[in-house]
C-alpha cells in the first residue's frame, strides 16, 4: 500500500473541504475576526502539506491555495491591522516560497534548508498572528506551529521544475545569506596554513573544488603564473580592476581597507548559484546552469562584492532605503569597474549587471539594470525584473531587509542619468560626486533617498548641481536641504 499517496489524498481531501467551507461562511459573515479564522483555516490547511513535505521528502501538491486571503485581505485591510496584514501576506508568499523550493531540483541541499527555514519560520509567524485575531485558541496554533519543526528531509525529491520563482523568494535566491541572516558554512584554515603566503601578496584566489572550505594555498596571486583555470582567472582580473580602480579613479587603497590582502574562493559548493562577500573573502560559485551561469564572468558582480569592502567603513544601516543606497552603491560601482575597464563613455556602456547571466543556456540576460531597472529579464522560472526605477514604484516591504535590492533601482537610476547628462567617462565626473557623498561626514547612519540626494547636490560642482538635482528630480526624489530633516519614508 501506497502510504505516501493515502497521505497526500487526504490532505488534498481536508484542503477541499476547507475551500467549500470557506466560501459558505464568507456568504454569512464578514467581519474581521472571521475573516481571520478563515485565513486561518486555510493557513492550517497548507501548513499540512508543508509538515508531510518535512516528513516525508515529498511535495504532495502542485500549488496552495490563496481563496480565503484573496476574499478576506480587504477585509482585514480595512479595519487597519497593517502589521497583520502585512504578516499574512508574507506567510502566503513564504508558502510559495515553500512549493518552489520542494521542486526546484537546481537548488543545492544547504541552500534549499536554509531557505527552507527563513520560509516556514514566516508561516509560523502568519499562523500566530492570524491565530491571535480570529481568537484561536493558543494551544491549537501552537500545535500547528510544532508540526512544521521538524527538519528538512534528507533526501531531495525527484520533481518536474515549478513553474515561475516567486518574487518573494528570488531576492533571497539572488543574496542568500543576506536574506536569511547568515552565510553558507564556510571553513576556514588556521592562521598558521598561510605563513607560506608572502604578506605583500595583495590578491589571492583559492579553489573550493565544489566543497565548502579554503585549501591552505592560494592557486593564483599576483607574483604567480596564470592558472589555466578560466574562473580563477577571470575572478583574479575582476578584482584587479576593482583595485586599481579604486586606486587610480578614486584614490582609495581598497587592499588596505580589506586588512592588507583580498581573498577570492572559486567553485564554491556544487552548483552554488550566488556570489556574496563574507567579510573575509569574497566567495563566488559556479551557478546552477539553469537559473543562473558563472559569476566569475562579470567584472561588475565582483565589483559589487568587493565594494562591499568599503560599505562596510560606511556605518550605513542596512535596511530600507539606507539599505537600498548601499546596494545601489555597489552596483555603481561595479558598472563604473566595468566601463573603467572597457575605457567606455557613458553613452557607450550598457549599464547592465551580469549580462548574460539570467537562463544562461536560453534567454541570457542580465540580473539588473541602471538604465531601464525592471526590464533587465522576464523568465518563465524566474519571473519578471522586480526592481523599481522612480519613487512613484516605491515597494514597501518587510522582505528583503525591506525591499533593498528592488527600490535600489531608484537611486541607480539617478546616478545613470546624471551620467548621461554630463557625459563623457561618468568615473571622472558623476562617480566622484557619488563616492564624496558616501564617504564624507554628512551621511546619517540611516540615510534616506532625499538626505542622500542633498549630499550629492552639495558634493557636486556649481556646473554640475543643476545636473544633480534634476536626476533625482526625474526619479521623484526631492534632495533634502543641508540640515533639513528627511521627508522620505525610509
Amino acid at each position: 500500500m501506497d502510504v505516501g499517496a493515502v497521505a497526500i489524498a487526504v490532505i488534498g481531501a481536508i484542503g477541499g473541504a476547507v475551500a467549500t467551507g470557506v466560501g459558505a461562511m464568507m456568504r454569512a459573515r464578514t467581519s474581521r475576526r472571521t475573516a481571520a479564522r478563515l485565513v486561518y483555516a486555510e493557513l492550517e490547511s497548507n501548513s499540512a502539506t508543508v509538515a508531510f513535505y518535512r516528513s516525508m521528502g515529498v511535495w504532495p501538491a502542485a500549488s496552495t491555495s490563496r481563496k480565503a486571503w484573496d476574499a478576506n485581505s480587504e477585509v482585514i485591510a480595512r479595519t487597519r491591522e497593517t502589521d497583520l496584514f502585512q504578516m499574512v501576506s508574507r506567510g502566503y508568499a513564504a508558502l510559495e516560497a515553500v512549493a518552489y523550493i520542494a521542486q526546484e531540483r537546481s537548488l543545492s541541499k544547504p541552500d534549499a534548508e536554509e531557505l527552507l527555514s527563513l520560509n516556514v519560520g514566516l508561516l509560523n509567524e502568519a499562523l500566530r498572528s492570524v491565530g491571535t485575531a480570529g481568537t484561536i485558541p493558543a494551544a491549537q496554533w501552537e500545535k500547528v506551529v510544532e508540526r512544521l519543526s521538524p527538519a528538512a528531509p534528507a533526501k531531495r525529491p525527484a520533481a518536474p521544475p515549478l513553474g515561475n520563482v516567486p518574487v518573494s523568494l528570488l531576492s533571497q535566491m539572488v543574496d542568500l545569506q543576506r536574506a536569511v541572516g547568515q552565510r553558507p558554512a564556510l571553513e576556514i584554515p588556521a592562521a598558521e596554513s598561510e605563513v607560506r603566503v608572502q604578506k605583500d601578496v595583495a590578491l589571492r584566489v583559492y579553489d573550493a573544488r565544489n566543497l565548502r572550505k579554503i585549501p591552505t594555498r592560494p592557486v593564483r596571486t599576483e607574483d604567480g603564473p596564470p592558472s589555466a583555470d578560466p574562473a580563477v582567472e577571470e575572478i583574479f582580473a575582476a578584482m584587479s580592476h576593482t583595485v586599481r580602480f579604486y586606486r587610480e579613479a578614486l584614490g582609495r587603497d581598497l587592499v588596505e581597507d580589506a586588512g592588507g590582502a583580498i581573498k577570492a574562493v572559486v567553485h564554491f559548493g556544487k552548483n552554488y548559484a550566488n556570489v556574496y562577500w563574507d567579510g573575509r573573502h569574497i566567495v563566488a560559485g559556479d551557478g546552477d546552469g539553469v537559473n543562473f551561469g558563472p559569476f566569475t564572468q562579470h567584472v561588475e558582480i565582483i565589483a559589487h562584492e568587493l565594494t562591499h569592502i568599503l560599505l562596510e567603513h560606511a556605518g550605513l544601516h542596512y535596511s530600507g532605503q539606507t539599505g537600498s543606497l548601499m546596494e545601489s552603491f555597489a552596483d555603481v560601482i561595479g558598472s563604473l569597474v566595468k566601463q573603467y575597464a572597457l575605457g567606455q563613455s557613458a553613452d557607450e556602456a550598457d549599464w547592465l549587471m551580469a549580462n548574460g547571466i539570467v537562463d544562461p543556456h536560453e534567454s541570457r540576460m542580465p540580473l539588473r539594470s541602471l538604465k531601464a531597472p525592471g526590464t533587465a529579464f522576464d523568465d518563465e522560472r524566474l519571473g519578471r525584473d522586480p526592481q523599481v526605477a522612480r519613487m512613484a514604484d516605491y515597494v514597501r516591504t518587510e522582505d528583503d531587509n525591506g525591499g533593498v535590492h528592488i527600490n535600489s533601482g531608484i537611486p541607480s537610476h539617478a546616478f545613470y542619468l546624471l551620467s548621461v547628462t554630463l557625459g563623457g567617462r561618468a568615473w571622472e565626473r558623476a562617480g566622484p560626486i557619488w563616492y564624496r557623498a558616501l564617504t564624507g561626514d554628512a551621511l546619517p547612519p540611516s540615510a534616506d533617498f532625499a538626505t542622500f540626494a542633498g549630499v550629492t547636490v552639495d558634493e557636486a560642482g556649481v556646473d554640475e548641481a543643476d545636473a544633480v538635482r534634476n536626476a533625482w528630480k526625474a526619479v521623484g526624489v526631492t534632495p533634502s536641504v543641508t540640515g533639513e530633516a528627511p521627508t522620505t519614508p525610509g
